[in-house]
């Protein structure tokens, strides 16, 4: 028996010699875990319905940029990588009652740029998002973590080593804070 409630106090459940001492305490610390399993579940559940949401935002606003370039519908207009850009940019302009959007276009849009050889473009559309996602979701989130990455990738390319490296020690540190040691992220 002793060995049973030593495997269970590694597991994170009730000892059976004190739950049988002591049930209403035994009760109550069961149901406080499941409220905590149960906030756990709804926090993860919004996130997953927020990412999808963005997803879906992301797919229409390329799709539209497309849409808008198609050659049967704009004959003899040839469309440049620069060009779908320009109008993504002012698209993005139209999303600003969704920040949350709105960040991941411009980061979106900043790793174009970046793919480009334009730096200075991307670095400069990045750090918007980044001070959009920060006031959306405050300096110790995911997201602003996800965008200080970005921003190091584009000072990795710049040839700015040390701020790279800073942009990335931030993101790590955010990341062990919000999602902790073990998460993949990390």
């Amino acid at each position: 028996l002793l060995g049973q409630d030593i495997d269970r106090h590694l597991e994170g459940m009730p000892v059976l010699a004190l739950v049988k001492r002591h049930r209403v305490t035994a009760a109550l610390w069961a149901a406080a875990q499941a409220s905590r399993e149960r906030d756990r579940a709804a926090e993860a559940l919004d996130r997953a319905e927020d990412a999808l949401a963005r997803s879906e935002a992301v797919t229409s606003f390329l799709m539209g940029l497309f849409e808008a370039s198609d050659p049967y519908t704009v004959p003899g207009d040839s469309v440049t990588a620069r060009d779908l850009l320009r109008r993504g940019l002012a698209r993005v302009e139209q999303l600003a009652g969704e920040p949350g959007v709105q960040a991941e276009m411009l980061v979106v849009v900043g790793r174009v740029y970046q793919s480009l050889g334009q730096y200075d473009e991307a670095r400069e559309l990045i750090q918007r998002a980044l001070a959009l996602r920060r006031a959306e979701y405050g300096e110790e989130h995911p997201e602003v973590a996800s965008t200080l990455l970005a921003l190091a990738d584009v000072a990795r390319y710049r040839g700015v080593y040390r701020e790279a490296f800073s942009l990335a020690e931030q993101a790590l540190a955010i990341r062990r804070q919000a999602l902790g040691e073990r998460h993949v992220d990390v």
